[in-house]
């Protein structure tokens, strides 16, 4: 049993070096629609840790979230995130 599991593995993982390392390379600076949501998603997260109030926690081990917005909504009047 583990030699199937282990030639599996290792052909998978085989195939999967050999894509990327042609496939894959040649098609790295096209952006796919994938691509560009996470781009998207990760600029609107941005704007909401910039925008949203953090305070030391009472442990003092990290951050908290305290529930409120320490600055105005953008000048660009996109506020969906708030």
């Amino acid at each position: 049993m583990l030699v199937v599991i282990g030639s599996s593995f290792t052909a998978e993982h085989a195939v999967k070096g050999v894509y990327e390392g042609t496939i894959g390379q040649l098609t790295e600076g096209i952006p796919s629609d994938e691509d560009r949501f996470a781009q998207e998603l990760a600029r609107e997260y941005a704007r909401f840790l910039e925008y949203t109030h953090r305070s030391p926690s009472p442990s003092g081990s990290g951050f908290r979230h305290s529930g409120g917005s320490s600055r105005a909504a953008p000048a660009d009047g996109n506020a969906a995130w708030c």
